[in-house]
């Protein structure tokens, strides 16, 4: 974290021009890829899915094993835990299994900026010898700054002390986060009046679907987990995680999902994968916001383009994003009972700015929030395209 100088704060705005105020939405967070092999006959397109009537509708004409296959069954676990749009892109069919150019071409389908929050990719675990696959997509979600990855651990592996999380060779990234254990569901096509049978299912699905719902019921900037954050959907977990188990999980970034008798199966961390040092995101609450931040200023700042790049246009800028940290503010997103201990925003020449940005025709935007501590803020750098002034 760090403390800025007090620098255009909400109120406050060097320039005697005229300001003109421009609304910023908050950009969806629950919007989530699934990219997986179909288990189907013939192959299908890629598709978005509203809702798990969507869903229900979309397998109605195919057999029982295609909706029980990861892909379908991670995608009715998405829906069950609260989310809310699935985009599809299924691979491959039941005869020919997806190569790994099909998997880069489904990503290639994602590079729009602002297409999806989240990326899952059931059937493609994360093993000792690392993923090309899951790779790929993270270094996607790097480049472009506005994603995460959910990383499924190998089925059969038992993650119990350090040692065992130190083997599995992680992916370093903030860009990324990782569930365990895999989870357990009834399986829909056992005979009425059966013994329980189980499938087990990687747990990406159903912690993509939880973010959603926390997300829409407390804030990206709330953690997704603790005793608000209930595992919908599943039987059980595939391996049982104690507390010892917790204090090797948790402190390596993978966390875990915790069986508590009498109570439910809950989502009990919430850390990315970032490597220790990385102190501010490796806290998936503060990635996720800053995530959320830079996107919804993205989209919210297009018409920087067709402005000229004057005085007029800084002062319009530092009240739009002021306004649009001011409502985050008052909605709990940052720490501080006033708006000078929770944000500030800065863009000027002489201090965001230098004649060379003015001469490439770029706004360079600088905004600080607290998002652990009043005064303490985490600061985002942005770089907009501007017309000339």
């Amino acid at each position: 974290m760090t403390r800025m100088p007090d620098a255009y704060p909400p109120g406050r705005h060097a320039s005697p021009t005229p300001l003109r105020l421009r609304t910023i939405e908050p950009v969806a967070t629950g919007h989530t890829a699934f990219i997986g092999r179909w288990e189907g006959d013939r192959q299908r397109s890629g598709q978005t899915l509203r809702g798990y009537p969507a869903l229900a509708g979309w397998l109605a004409d195919e057999p029982p094993s295609v909706a029980t296959a990861e892909l379908c069954a991670s995608l009715r676990l998405f829906f069950d835990n609260g989310g809310q749009q699935a985009r599809v892109l299924p691979l491959g069919s039941a005869s020919r299994a997806p190569t790994h150019a099909d998997y880069l071409a489904a990503l290639a389908t994602l590079e729009t900026p602002g297409s999806v929050a989240a990326v899952c990719l059931p059937g493609q675990a994360w093993a000792a010898a690392g993923n090309p696959v899951v790779q790929a997509a993270i270094d996607q979600a790097e480049r472009l700054g506005e994603r995460m990855v959910l990383v499924d651990p190998p089925a059969g592996l038992a993650l119990t002390d350090a040692a065992d999380v130190a083997s599995l060779g992680l992916p370093a990234s903030p860009h990324a986060a990782c569930y365990y254990p895999w989870v357990a569901v009834a399986d829909p096509r056992a005979p009425a009046g059966a013994s329980a049978a189980h499938l087990a299912l990687p747990p990406s699905g159903a912690m993509a679907g939880l973010w959603a719902r926390s997300d829409a019921s407390r804030g990206v900037w709330k953690a997704p987990a603790g005793l608000e954050a209930r595992v919908r959907g599943i039987a059980g977990l595939v391996r049982p995680v104690s507390r010892v188990h917790l204090q090797a999980l948790n402190p390596r970034g993978v966390n875990a999902i915790v069986d508590f008798p009498g109570r439910a199966c809950l989502a009990w961390g919430a850390r990315t994968l970032a490597p220790p040092a990385d102190h501010q995101r490796r806290y998936l609450p503060v990635q996720r916001l800053a995530l959320f931040l830079r996107e919804s200023l993205r989209q919210g700042l297009f018409w920087v383009a067709e402005s000229a790049n004057d005085a007029a246009l800084w002062a319009s800028l530092r009240l739009s994003v002021a306004t649009f940290l001011d409502g985050l503010h008052r909605a709990g997103a940052f720490q501080g009972a006033s708006p000078r201990q929770a944000y500030f925003v800065r863009c000027g020449l002489g201090d965001t700015m230098t004649p060379d940005d003015l001469a490439r025709r770029r706004v360079v935007l600088l905004l600080g929030v607290a998002v652990m501590k009043p005064e303490e803020f985490m600061v985002l750098r942005l770089v907009l395209p501007a017309g000339p002034g």
